[in-house]
């Protein structure tokens, strides 16, 4: 699938493979898909507007794919040249890139380690990664509308409260409510570090935090509270 915003989005996804120390990975735009070829995999689940697509059927190959829908990926290029705060809507469009990018290298991360992955996993490192990105570019960009917001301001927008679109009670509902609340007690906790500006330190919490498996992740972030 071709895309003019290729460029942006291999960008955005080398600058999380350098936060979170990932080597080579392939690029993202190799793997996208289009709709109606998502929707041959995952039916009504591309009503997300972002799903990452592991396919595999009797005597074939393992496909994968990213499905993100154009209107998502017109949004993020919009907002990359001012990237918070911005419009609910638009934060929704762009928070489902961010999830996508991060989806993907995760998995391409845990095959290249032949590492068991589970959808909950991929949820809590897309909600780290959004919050890691974020602060990165507060910290890189100098203009003074970047300036006025820090960290401690850009964690409470990604996590004073959930944003649970699955009925309630649903397997993706509890998925997701989890995944939030483990994502959030992990953030939190780095915030000393970046009101510090020890932003090696950050790094080295990323970096090892995404290695940690799912069970350890878990229990440290309910350690944490």
């Amino acid at each position: 699938m071709q895309h003019h915003h290729l460029p942006l989005l291999h960008h955005f996804q080398h600058t999380l493979v350098r936060i979170n120390d990932l080597g080579s990975l392939p690029q993202v735009g190799d793997f996208l898909t289009c709709e109606e070829k998502a929707a041959a995999w995952v039916g009504a689940e591309t009503h997300r507007g972002e799903v990452l697509i592991v396919h595999s059927a009797p005597d074939t190959d393992v496909e994968v794919g990213l499905f993100l829908a154009p209107s998502l990926i017109e949004s993020f290029a919009r907002w990359s040249e001012a990237p918070f705060p911005c419009a609910a809507e638009r934060w929704r469009h762009v928070g489902a890139v961010i999830e996508g990018l991060s989806h993907f290298n995760l998995l391409c991360h845990a095959a290249a380690f032949e590492r068991p992955l589970t959808q909950l996993e991929l949820e809590i490192q897309a909600d780290i990664d959004r919050f890691s990105l974020l602060a990165w570019l507060l910290h890189s960009r100098n203009e003074r509308a970047f300036m006025r917001h820090n960290p401690a301001e850009l964690w409470a927008f990604l996590f004073d409260a959930p944003n649970l679109r699955d009925a309630p009670g649903s397997v993706e509902w509890k998925r997701y409510r989890t995944a939030f609340r483990c994502s959030r007690a992990l953030t939190r906790a780095m915030l000393p570090l970046l009101a510090a500006e020890r932003w090696q330190a950050f790094l080295q919490r990323l970096r090892s935090l995404y290695r940690l498996p799912l069970a350890a992740k878990l229990s440290l972030s309910g350690q944490l509270g």
